[in-house]
This record gives C-alpha cells, sequence and structure tokens, in this order.
C-alpha cells in the first residue's frame, strides 16, 4: 500500500466548510483521473467546526455525481486522540519550508511561494497544490433553520447512501457512535430544500498543481468525463438553467438540442478561458516580486 500526501495551500481568507468542499473537489478529480477504476473513498477528519458542521456533511453525496466517486462513509476522530502519521508528515513539511528559506530556495510569503518552496523538498509521495476559489460568491447557500432539529456536529459517523440500481446519491445517514442503532435519515429532496434546487452545482476553482522541481500548471478544475458523449451524461455537466433550456425537446429536435448543447460548452469553455488568463497574469506579477 502506497500512502501519498497532498498538500493544498491558498490565499482566500476564509477557513470555512466551502473551502474544505472545493478542496475535496479539486483532489478527488484529480484522483478520477490518476485511477479511472476506483469508486468509493471514506473521509476522515478531525472534530473542527469546517469538517464537522451541516455545511459540508450535507453537500458530499453530491461529489458522486459531480466526480464519479462515491463517498461511502465520513468518519469525525475523537477530540483530543486523534492524531495520524498525517500530524507527522505536518510537522515534517514545516521543518522542510523553514529550511527551504534558509537555503534560499525560496520564501515563505504567499501561497503560492510557499507550495514552490515545499515542492523542492524532496518529500516522497508528496503532492503540493495552490487552490483558487474563483467565484465565491456563488458559494450554495445553507438556509439558516434547515435541519435545525438535528445536531450534526454531535454525530461522529456518517454514512452515505446510493439507489443499489442506479448508483444516485439518496440521503445521508447519521450515528453518534458507528454501530449502534439505526441511524438518523437526511433525504436527498430536504438536502435540496435546505440549500436550493438552482445552487447545487460544482465549484468554480482552480489549481496550480506544482512538480518535484517547482515547475508547475495551472488547470480549471474540470470533472468532465470522457467515458461517454450521450446527451444524458452532457445534461449532467450543465447549470440547472441551462439544463431546462436544453430540455425543452416540445422546441428543440434531437439536432437542435445538440446544438444547443455545443453553444452552452463553447460558451463555458470561453469563461475558463478568460479565467486562466487572469491567473497567468497573477503569477507573473508574483515571479516579480520574488
Amino acid at each position: 500500500m502506497t500512502i501519498e500526501y497532498f498538500h493544498t495551500l491558498t490565499d482566500d481568507k476564509k477557513e470555512d466548510a466551502y473551502l474544505v468542499f472545493c478542496d475535496l473537489y479539486a483532489n478527488l478529480v484529480n484522483l478520477k483521473k490518476r485511477f479511472p477504476e476506483r469508486e468509493n473513498i471514506i473521509i476522515t477528519t478531525d472534530g473542527a467546526a469546517c469538517y464537522s458542521g451541516k455545511y459540508l456533511c450535507l453537500l458530499l453525496g453530491f461529489l458522486s455525481k459531480w466526480v464519479g466517486l462515491k463517498i461511502r462513509c465520513h468518519n469525525i476522530g475523537e477530540a483530543g486522540n486523534n492524531k495520524s502519521i498525517l500530524d507527522g508528515h505536518f510537522g515534517i513539511s514545516g521543518d522542510a519550508v523553514r529550511d527551504g528559506v534558509a537555503a534560499g530556495r525560496g520564501d515563505a510569503i504567499t501561497a503560492f511561494s510557499i507550495a514552490q518552496n515545499l515542492s523542492k523538498a524532496d518529500l516522497k509521495n508528496t503532492f503540493v497544490n495552490v487552490l483558487t476559489l474563483n467565484d465565491r460568491a456563488s458559494m450554495p447557500k445553507l438556509s439558516s433553520s434547515a435541519l435545525s432539529n438535528i445536531s450534526i456536529r454531535s454525530c461522529a459517523h456518517r454514512e452515505f447512501e446510493y439507489d443499489e440500481e442506479t448508483g444516485e446519491f439518496k440521503g445521508i445517514r447519521l450515528f453518534k457512535h458507528e454501530g449502534f442503532g439505526n441511524g438518523i435519515f437526511i433525504s436527498i429532496s430536504k438536502i435540496i430544500n435546505a440549500f436550493g434546487e438552482n445552487q447545487l452545482k460544482p465549484p468554480n476553482v482552480s489549481v496550480i498543481r506544482f512538480d518535484p522541481n517547482g515547475n508547475y500548471n495551472t488547470e480549471i478544475v474540470n470533472a468532465e468525463f470522457d467515458s461517454s458523449d450521450n446527451d444524458s451524461r452532457n445534461d449532467d455537466l450543465l447549470d440547472e438553467p441551462q439544463l431546462k433550456k436544453a430540455k425543452s425537446t416540445t422546441l428543440l429536435t434531437k439536432e437542435g438540442k445538440s446544438q444547443r448543447l455545443m453553444e452552452i460548452k463553447m460558451k463555458r469553455m470561453e469563461r475558463q478561458k478568460r479565467v486562466k488568463e487572469r491567473l497567468l497574469k497573477n503569477q507573473a506579477k508574483i515571479k516579480q516580486v520574488s
């Protein structure tokens, strides 16, 4: 078994559940591309609010549709007794950054400079990324009164359930302790109502990925699958308002629908190109400063 470590750095000002969700999304898209045969994952975190709270819990199940990986469960570690080899790796990585600054490999001022410094430290099975949230304003807003009768943070074990035939996400079953009782089930319809149907879509993020030599490339994270090009797969990639337009079968012939889908894809690619150009400009400025 090989253990890999992924360091994600960001200049985003908020360390909240949405940032965690975007980080998970970006890394799982990359994981699925590297290991397309994988279908299931398990998540384990500590009990910090950004991990154990209602917001992240309710969003996680939708990653199965957007990424192609089913999250089977999310385990929250016991407070005060949740150390692992990951903590040791954090310590080693911190020392590597300090040693890199002292050796002149780079500074530790911005997320980009820290990532470039750390990527040159020759840490085994370690990947370094810089995450940018391109449109934080569009993050799904959770109703403050949604599911207020359930104390999700007190549930240390969350199981995500999927339809046996279709594989579609059905809902979440919450347990205070794994293996005890029947749990509390939250259906997908309740989750959608908590956010609002039109809000639930993949986050708009970009990632700078570094190699061991400090070189890097920038990518707009895109979970589109290459294994199928049929209409139903294309529908899954559209925003809800666009999907409603594309599905107006009474007004569009099959050829017209395909043309409409292509137009939407082209517009999306143009938006992604503009975002990438802005990222490259920012990187050029960072290079000049460093």
